[in-house]
């Protein structure tokens, strides 16, 4: 098995470099793990036991490698739009904050002279 194991992770190691996808590979076979496989620190980890099922979880994780950079763009907008939302938040919070206690002030003043 170990050799079996050592000669397909050759072979995807292989197949990444021959698609200029830079990352290495490593075949992890678990069999109560709760994923298929990962990228993580520029390696594919592949967790299935099954060696057919190891090669579809290695082009799942090749073509999710490469969707991110097609994914990035609305990534980075989505983050630059959570960035402008929550110092747009935050700024309204500071300006209701400013303004409690001229409110607390009024409405003390208007109690404090009713009946009067």
């Amino acid at each position: 098995m170990a050799v079996c194991k050592d000669q397909m992770r050759q072979k995807m190691q292989n197949a990444l470099r021959r698609l200029s996808i830079p990352l290495d590979v490593v075949w992890i076979p678990t069999a109560d793990s709760e994923r298929h496989g990962e990228i993580k620190c520029g390696v594919i980890t592949i967790y299935d036991c099954n060696k057919e099922d190891a090669w579809s979880t290695f082009v799942h994780e090749c073509l999710e490698f490469r969707l991110q950079s097609v994914t990035a763009p609305y990534r980075k907008i989505i983050n630059v739009l959570l960035d402008a939302f929550e110092k747009m938040c935050y700024q309204e919070k500071e300006e209701f904050l400013e303004s409690v206690p001229k409110l607390l002030a009024t409405i003390n003043n208007e109690k404090d002279n009713d009946g009067q």
